[in-house]
């Protein structure tokens, strides 16, 4: 991974030749073009981007609208953000990652390298297709055009045809053995051990995305279902028969220097305090079970939260909240302030300011973060401590995939195999974060503790009458780390319905769509900024206050 990252820098050399217009400036020898570019370092660059920008900017603001994160903000969500927030996965998206795909799949296209073309497709689809989820309708036509500042918008729905039509050439371009030597410095997939695995796991990868965008849209697309139901009989996906693994980004861990290939989660909050609030209406959740009182813990709980002390806090300087009663809108059993035994956040809209707490509250745990795990230390994070930053952003893994297709039986009436999937999903999960990384593991969970806490969930969903709780609430507790597909199953579904309200009484508009960055807005004269309660075209939910 270091040397991934430090191809980064030699491709980002690369985007001055991709991103402006060059005609007649190109005379010079001591200059590359973007045909003279070398397409590994290129795709390289690519696939780091998505992961440390693009992926990053685009679940952190989402982590935080869904409780996986706390929301600090804002005390509504009417002031939470300005424009200028979003301008991060804007510039990564148009200003760096669609110019560099387009050089990619130029110089593959012409060279029949398409293992590069098959990978730089497949990002474009998922990045397409998450802006469109983030903000509804945006440029992309005409964005694309190295001429154009004023791109106008596309509408979102012709958009996700756009990103499967991508997809399908994708899958075309990967089929087809690609010339020179195998892409080995590929992040995702370079592991592979022969060229026709490696493309056949990035075949994989893109119909499970196809797989994911069908989902996204079955409230607007009657053939969703059987779309669905035809990737998974072919077995070919990421949780199927093909053995493909989980697509994650893996940060390297450990380097102090330029350039940082520690998890931002980690440098956020063990380089100089904590930075980041732990979700409070989260930690309760896997504490004990649900918050029922049951005393059947998140086998994953040790691994999300590192606990810098193991007893409650006491200090209203560090924790106003502390001794305050329970907002009279919270409904009975909702996390408050904080939960026992030190796991100390904040509550979801409460933006009181950040007290003397850096080296007090929890922060991000092993996994995904690549800091310590929880053996009940209770003593400050450190530098050097656990996983030296060596964490991943989970994107798209077989574990959500049969989350998905849980709540695509259920609502196709088919509650036996949505139970099935469900229970499957969690036990991945499960497996996936404690088989992460064993530094520093003196407590994990028990076979029996993991058994008991399986078997709740079956027994819960069997018996529920909403059963779309039950699995919502289970792929919530999985998605941590991936806010973007926890931001799109919370518009699409309503579910979980009892997460913690804004601690505010009055929360305003939740954001069905994201307001458009400042970039855009104030250097665009065709854009026209939306309202926060703008839904985007899949989701066809009632309006506010459905979800807040």
């Amino acid at each position: 991974m270091k040397k991934k990252i430090l191809i980064l820098l030699i491709g980002i050399n690369l985007l001055g030749f991709t991103s402006c217009n060059l005609d007649g400036l190109q005379s010079n020898p001591n200059l590359l073009t973007p045909d003279q570019s070398n397409i590994a370092f290129l795709v390289n660059s690519v696939e780091v981007e998505f992961g440390t920008n693009f992926f990053y900017n685009a679940s952190y603001t989402t982590m935080d609208l869904t409780r996986l994160k706390a929301l600090t903000r804002g005390y509504n969500y009417n002031n939470c953000y300005t424009p200028a927030d979003f301008n991060g996965v804007w510039y990564s998206f148009y200003s760096t990652m669609l110019p560099d795909i387009a050089s990619a799949i130029k110089i593959g296209s012409a060279n029949g390298q398409t293992i590069y073309t098959g990978i730089a497709r497949s990002l474009k689809a998922y990045a397409l297709v998450t802006m469109v989820d983030l903000f509804g309708d945006i440029p992309y036509t005409e964005a694309q055009s190295t001429s154009n500042f004023n791109p106008k918008v596309d509408k979102a729905g012709p958009l996700y045809d756009t990103a499967l039509a991508i997809l399908d050439h994708a899958i075309a371009d990967l089929a087809i053995a690609s010339k020179g030597a195998d892409y080995t410095d590929d992040v995702f997939y370079g592991a592979a051990k022969t060229p026709i695995l490696h493309r056949q796991y990035w075949t994989t990868f893109a119909k499970t995305l196809k797989l994911r965008i069908y989902h996204q849209r079955r409230l607007v697309d009657n053939g969703a279902h059987a779309a669905i139901a035809a990737i998974v009989a072919s077995g070919d996906y990421i949780g199927g028969t093909t053995g493909c693994p989980d697509f994650v980004f893996p940060y390297y861990g450990n380097s102090i220097t330029n350039p940082d290939t520690r998890s931002p989660m980690f440098y956020n909050n063990y380089l100089n305090g904590a930075s980041d609030y732990m979700s409070n209406s989260l930690m309760v959740e896997m504490y004990d079970y649900n918050n029922l009182g049951l005393g059947i813990p998140d086998p994953r709980l040790r691994y999300y939260f590192y606990r810098q002390q193991d007893t409650p806090g006491t200090d209203v300087n560090a924790i106003a909240c502390v001794g305050q009663p329970i907002p009279a809108h919270y409904p009975a059993g909702t996390a408050w302030c904080q939960g026992p035994n030190g796991y100390w956040g904040r509550d979801h809209g409460n933006n009181d300011g950040t007290g003397p707490d850096t080296k007090g509250r929890s922060v991000w745990g092993i996994y995904p973060g690549g800091g310590k795990f929880d053996a009940d230390q209770g003593v400050p994070v450190t530098v050097t401590d656990g996983n030296a930053g060596k964490g991943e952003w989970p994107i798209l893994t077989s574990s959500f995939v049969n989350f998905m297709l849980a709540e695509d039986a259920l609502v196709a009436g088919d509650a036996v195999g949505a139970g099935a999937y469900l229970n499957l999903g969690v036990a991945q999960s499960i497996t996936a974060v404690m088989g992460f990384s064993s530094v520093g593991v003196t407590k994990a969970p028990s076979a029996a503790a993991i058994s008991n806490y399986k078997n709740q969930v079956a027994n819960d969903f069997t018996a529920a009458t909403d059963k779309m709780q039950v699995i919502m609430k289970e792929y919530w507790k999985a998605l941590f780390g991936n806010g973007i597909d926890m931001y799109n199953s919370y518009r699409r579904t309503g579910h979980p319905t009892d997460m913690q309200p804004m601690k505010n009484p009055d929360p305003g508009d939740f954001y069905r769509a994201l307001i458009y960055p400042a970039v855009t807005i104030n250097y665009s004269s065709n854009a026209t900024q939306h309202a926060d309660n703008t839904q985007v075209f899949w989701d066809t939910n009632p309006a506010d206050p459905w979800i807040f």
